[in-house]
Order: structure tokens, then C-alpha cells, then sequence
């Protein structure tokens, strides 16, 4: 079964013991590794016990189609609810997952411990994610990018237990820099936190100068560093990114969306700009509002396109996220050449600026 909500809570703070699997999935990778954690810290008594926690990789679990099993089947040495981890990329252990769980239910298959299994952004046609979803003894837990509320909310407890405060503008800063990934969040804040405690006793008040001094902005890492490259023709800039981010799992078609919805924001500056806007109150437009350190970048971009290779552009992505869907060709591939294509258009555009 899926849980959603405040159910995602409840289970983690007390996870059921009828229930022998929890898939952990989402396209916020942080949030996953954050939630698969606390269940490990739940459960087993001791995180660092090599007896009470074991990591199977996807490759062992295919290669031995009984090592799930005799793995939940064992007893840890010191006693206690084992936790057995592991990290997939792919659909491949479905089949395995779909027995374990059969036999689980049947009762041919018993044990103490709790199998997490942590995955990427799984759509919903994966076969995966249909059985254990279907599953009555197991539950899917997805991990979506925290909207602003949940933002803020987080944001809150981490400056209420620094004894921090800060005023609703550098809340609203705050929000709009974070929230790309719950891992980078976290570690930004905990930045700030260290930052504020440096200047001692006496500057408790987070303000936006503090924020612009220290915050990286989560959400320019990944997706949002790739459409910057991109629409700015920088080509190492792009290769790095588009790299980063495919070793991290995150689908092509997530990266052609990105870059999809920045030309968007770049073309509906531009109308703007055509009817007499200012190109600075045209950037201004923009909702969510760009942030500061990716202002002068965004700006200089409008002066690179136009609205004709701006359409282009668009079209040309477009097709490449229907040739992803429909083709069978590797989706990377599709991916690299649509971002090399339009970087290589960007940079020509930044010579005739």
C-alpha cells in the first residue's frame, strides 16, 4: 500500500511489525536516504551492529534469487529486529521482491527483520512500485521535493533548536533558496547555524545579508544548473551537470522538462520584453522569483534569445521528449544531443549579443 501524508509519519515513527517492506522512492534523493535512515534508527537497536543491519545490492539480489530470503529468514547474533537495506536503480528485482512478498504472506517465508528498499523518482508503471503498492504487507513511501510550507516548516524547527530567529523576509529568502533536495537543505541550514554561532551571543536574528553571505541555492544544483548552462552556451558547465545529475538517476526526461520550462520562463520574458517592458522588470515576472545569485546569468540570456530561436528551442525539446517515449532509443543519448544542440544555439546567440 502507498501512505501518504501523515500516515508517511506515523509509520515512521512507529513502523509496523506486519509489515516485512517499505520501498523508499522519489525524485528527492535526500528525503529518501533521511526517511530510509530513520526507519534503520527505529528498528535496530544498534545502526552500526554489522549483525543487525545488512546492505544487499541489486546485482547480489538478481544473481541469488534466494538471498532476500534467507537473509530476512536469519537471526541477528545479539537479538533484535534486523534491517536489511538496499539500493536499486532499476526495476530488475521485481520479480524477486514480488516472490518475497508472496511467500511472506503464505507463511513459507519467516522472520524478524524489516527489508528497506531505497529507489529513485519510479513512475507509475513500474512494475516495482506496482507490487509492492498492491502488496498488503508492504508500503510504498514517496519523497517529494518539500513544498514551501513544509520549507518553512523545517526551516523553523532548525532555528528554533540553534536558538535562532528570523523575520518573515529572510524566511521567504530562506524558502526560496532551499528545497531542491531535503540532504542539501539540511546541510545548508546547518551552515547558517554554524555561521550565526560564530558571530557569538549577540546576533541570535538571522537577517537576509546572513542568507546572501552563506546559502548556496539548492534548487540551482542538478535540473536548474543544466538549464542555466544550457541557455547560457556553456558547454562544460552543461556536460559536468547533465553528468551529475544522470549518475544521481534522475530520468532524462526530468532533465528535457527542466530545460523545457526555463526556455518557457526565457520566451514570456521576451513577449514581455516585445511589448515595451523593461528586460529588468520583465525578469522580474518570473514566479518563483529568480533568485539573486542567478539574476545577472537570467538577465543575460534574455539578451542572448529571441523570441524565433526561443520556439526553436522549444520545439526541438519537445520532440526530443516524444522520441524518449516512443522511439526505444536510449533516452540519454536523445537527452545529450537536444542539451548540446541548444547550448551550441545559446552560445551563438551570446556572439551576436
Amino acid at each position: 500500500m502507498r501512505l501518504k501524508g501523515k500516515e508517511i509519519e506515523r509509520y515512521l515513527a512507529e513502523p509496523s511489525r506486519t509489515i516485512p517492506l517499505a520501498l523508499v522512492y522519489g525524485p528527492d534523493q535526500g528525503l529518501v536516504r533521511e526517511r530510509a535512515q530513520q526507519l534503520a534508527s527505529v528498528i535496530s537497536k544498534d545502526e552500526h551492529d554489522p549483525f543487525g543491519l545488512c546492505d544487499l545490492t541489486e546485482d547480489e539480489c538478481r544473481s541469488d534469487p534466494t538471498r532476500l530470503r534467507d537473509e530476512f529468514s536469519s537471526i541477528s547474533m545479539w537479538g533484535g529486529t534486523r534491517v536489511i537495506r538496499i539500493r536499486i536503480n532499476t526495476d530488475k528485482i521485481s520479480g524477486q521482491v514480488k516472490e518475497f512478498l508472496r511467500a511472506h504472506h503464505n507463511g513459507s517465508v519467516v522472520g524478524d527483520a524489516l527489508v528497506v528498499v531505497e529507489a529513485g523518482d519510479l513512475r507509475p508503471s513500474s512494475t516495482l512500485r506496482k507490487c509492492i503498492e498492491s502488496a498488503p504487507n508492504a508500503v510504498a513511501l514517496p519523497c517529494y521535493r518539500d513544498d514551501k510550507r513544509a520549507l518553512i516548516e523545517i526551516i523553523n524547527e532548525t532555528l528554533r533548536s540553534a536558538h535562532l530567529n528570523a523575520d518573515r523576509q529572510a524566511l521567504e529568502l530562506l524558502a526560496a533558496c532551499l528545497g531542491g533536495d531535503r540532504r542539501i537543505t539540511r546541510g545548508e541550514l546547518d551552515k547558517l547555524v554554524l555561521y550565526k554561532h560564530a558571530e557569538g551571543e549577540n546576533h541570535r536574528q538571522v537577517t537576509q545579508d546572513d542568507i546572501k553571505a552563506v546559502i548556496s541555492n539548492a534548487n540551482a544544483i542538478g535540473l536548474t544548473d543544466i538549464a542555466y548552462a544550457v541557455s547560457s552556451g556553456k558547454h562544460l558547465n552543461m556536460v559536468r551537470s547533465m553528468d551529475r545529475c544522470l549518475l544521481e538517476n534522475e530520468p532524462p526526461v526530468s532533465i528535457l522538462r527542466a530545460l523545457i520550462r526555463h526556455l518557457e520562463q526565457v520566451q514570456t520574458c521576451l513577449s514581455h520584453i516585445e511589448s515595451g517592458t523593461s528586460l529588468k522588470a520583465a525578469a522580474d515576472t518570473i514566479t518563483p522569483r529568480i533568485h539573486f545569485s542567478r539574476r545577472i546569468e537570467f538577465e543575460g540570456q534574455l539578451r542572448q534569445w529571441n523570441s524565433r530561436r526561443t520556439a526553436g528551442a522549444l520545439t526541438r525539446l519537445y520532440k526530443a521528449e516524444l522520441e524518449c517515449k516512443t522511439t526505444g532509443l536510449p533516452s540519454e543519448i536523445i537527452c545529450r544531443e537536444a542539451a548540446l544542440s541548444l547550448t551550441r544555439m545559446a552560445a551563438a546567440g551570446r556572439s551576436r549579443a
